[in-house]
């Protein structure tokens, strides 16, 4: 099946989630939060609602991701509800929650939309699904290793990774790279913490 985008291995498992673990009415309260998340930058509902404050609390969060990402992706690469239709049913979410993301979708696409946008990103964004690596021993004079980071995305058209960069760099520059990735991922940690 020729995918519109790719979810990341996370965000799936939160759409399992909605699947079985997560009952039919916290699952649309979970969307109806995303949305809102998504479109006014922060959390719709408070940190106690009592969506969280159940036995699935952390199932519900995971949820909330893979429906946030889900959105954020079908808004990206501007597809209709029935294309969310296939994504769904690739991922194997089930039909009521498929039917409840679609309305939600279709009633939100606009302004999930116009706000991508403001991000800088529209249609057709090149999203990151591998990186790999290769040492190469350079003989230069101070004898240093260079790293070769290649960064790929996922050609829907071809089927295949397609390589969107390739970076060289000592080994200072690397964990100096490192360090900042781990930066962004403390950050992007500490945000969930707040929602």
């Amino acid at each position: 099946m020729d995918l519109p985008f790719e979810l990341a291995i996370e965000a799936v498992e939160g759409l399992n989630f909605l699947n079985d673990a997560i009952d039919e009415e916290i699952t649309r309260k979970v969307i109806v939060n995303a949305v809102k998340q998504i479109l006014v930058n922060g959390p719709a509902l408070p940190a106690r609602s009592d969506i969280y404050e159940n036995d699935v609390k952390l199932n519900v969060k995971k949820a909330e991701y893979g429906i946030s990402c889900t959105l954020i992706c079908s808004a990206q690469n501007g597809i209709d509800s029935l294309q969310l239709k296939e994504v769904l049913s690739f991922y194997k979410v089930n039909k009521k929650t498929t039917s409840q993301l679609m309305e939600s979708y279709e009633k939100f696409k606009d302004d999930l939309t116009n706000k991508m946008m403001k991000f800088g990103s529209s249609h057709k964004i090149e999203t990151l699904t591998d990186v790999d690596y290769e040492i190469q021993q350079q003989y230069i004079p101070n004898g240093d290793i260079l790293f070769k980071l290649t960064l790929k995305s996922f050609d829907h058209e071809k089927g295949e990774n397609k390589i969107i960069d390739e970076i060289y760099c000592n080994q200072e520059e690397l964990q100096l790279l490192i360090a900042k990735l781990k930066d962004i991922e403390r950050h992007c940690e500490r945000i969930s913490k707040l929602e």
